[in-house]
């Protein structure tokens, strides 16, 4: 766990739920690929209550692996430097493309894709969420949100 202020307890019989909005204008590139991949891969990863979570992992070879797995042979669109690669589940997972053909990736704006890492990882120290203990991951989607369109094509890896 990354080094915290103040200790805590931590209760292994519970399975914390990371929500991430597609509202939030931070991290709703990152939600709505989350959603599309619980909803389109064989296995509805993280999704609460669907029998798969997701496993923390901060082994760096692991996450090294599960991004060159996802992202590292997939062309980065011409002209797009704003651009950085999203694999889901997780490269911090022990689900992730290294050990699990049954992922996805999409290029998202990079600074929004980094802010919802960054948010996951402080959601998870908060938690106490520690290394492979599982968690879910919650798509908060109102029921009025629109599907942006170009998640209605493959996203370019994986078994999508």
């Amino acid at each position: 766990m990354s080094p915290q202020r103040y200790g805590g307890c931590v209760f292994p019989q519970f399975t914390p739920t990371w929500q991430v909005s597609v509202s939030d204008g931070r991290v709703a590139d990152v939600a709505w690929h989350i959603y599309w991949a619980q909803k389109n891969l064989k296995h509805p990863w993280g999704a609460p209550n669907k029998g798969y979570p997701l496993h923390r992992t901060q082994a760096t070879d692991l996450i090294k692996a599960n991004r060159r797995v996802s992202c590292d042979t997939v062309p980065r669109p011409p002209g797009r430097p704003d651009l950085s690669c999203d694999e889901y589940p997780y490269a911090a997972s022990y689900e992730g493309a290294s050990k699990n053909l049954d992922y996805s990736c999409h290029f998202l704006n990079k600074d929004r894709n980094s802010q919802e890492g960054s948010l996951k990882k402080s959601w998870q120290n908060s938690q106490r969420v520690l290394e492979e203990d599982a968690f879910w991951v919650e798509v908060v989607k109102p029921a009025a949100a629109q599907e942006p369109p170009q998640l209605h094509e493959p996203v370019g890896c994986g078994h999508n």
